[in-house]
């Protein structure tokens, strides 16, 4: 990683866990990256990987995402949702890469935004987020669409000093 990236904290999960959570997330950068490499425990559907911020469950997210499939292309609007849509995991026990950023996620005048990619050997996922708040972010939560994480999925959080 470039020498601006701090490493805030790491989770490997040792079991199949339903979310994976980082707190008390400092303020003391410009921007967050999150990084990851996950599965699904479902071997037989795609699952879509979700974010909210600070145990916010309103309906103050929205997302555009692009994903390809194969020979296949999706692209997908959701305003007004409780979360936002990162990406789909790949069918059965392979595991995808993720990347998301959180720009400004401490300036309290401003909405937050997001952007993520991920990836795996069958499917590529692009979206843009955004978070209709001018809350810091303080706190997030990463869930599966009716599933949980497989064991060994594993997601660090880095800080970005002047972005």
């Amino acid at each position: 990683m470039a020498s601006t990236y701090t490493p805030i904290a790491t989770t490997t999960l040792g079991s199949d866990q339903a979310n994976i959570e980082f707190t008390s997330i400092p303020g003391t950068y410009t921007d967050l990256i999150l990084t990851g490499s996950i599965s699904s425990t479902d071997p037989t559907f795609n699952r879509a990987l979700r974010v909210q911020f600070n145990s916010d469950t309103s309906s103050l997210y929205s997302t555009l995402n692009l994903n390809g499939e194969g020979s296949s292309v999706l692209s997908t609007n959701s305003p007004d949702s409780a979360f936002i849509g990162l990406c789909e995991t790949p069918i059965g026990s392979n595991f995808m890469t993720l990347k998301l950023q959180i720009n400004n996620y401490k300036n309290t005048t401003t909405n937050k935004t997001t952007l993520s990619t991920g990836g795996s050997a069958n499917i590529i996922t692009a979206a843009v987020g955004l978070y209709r708040s001018t809350s810091a972010i303080t706190s997030l939560k990463l869930f599966l669409s009716g599933m949980s994480f497989r064991t060994g999925s594993s997601v660090t959080i880095y800080g970005i000093l002047a972005a």
